[in-house]
């Protein structure tokens, strides 16, 4: 029986802190990959657009014209 239990204390002492690490460094791995997206995404639009996609939420549309719906005469 004690073999059994000393087994158990020395997996779980192996995997309890293993797992610790493997969350920590799975949040620092994703952290790091949305901010590379970011800086390709940015690196896209100033070289494809020439300018970063901040000054993309600055520009605005041109203004459209109304041009009026002719109504049909009975």
């Amino acid at each position: 029986m004690p073999q059994a239990l000393n087994a158990t204390v020395f997996g779980l002492s192996i995997a309890v802190p293993t797992l610790i690490g493997f969350t920590y460094f799975s949040r620092k791995v994703e952290v790091m990959s949305v901010e590379m997206e970011t800086l390709v995404v940015e690196l896209i639009n100033k070289l494809y657009y020439g300018r970063s996609s901040r000054e993309f939420e600055t520009v605005k549309s041109p203004p459209t014209t109304q041009i009026p719906i002719p109504t049909p005469v009975a």
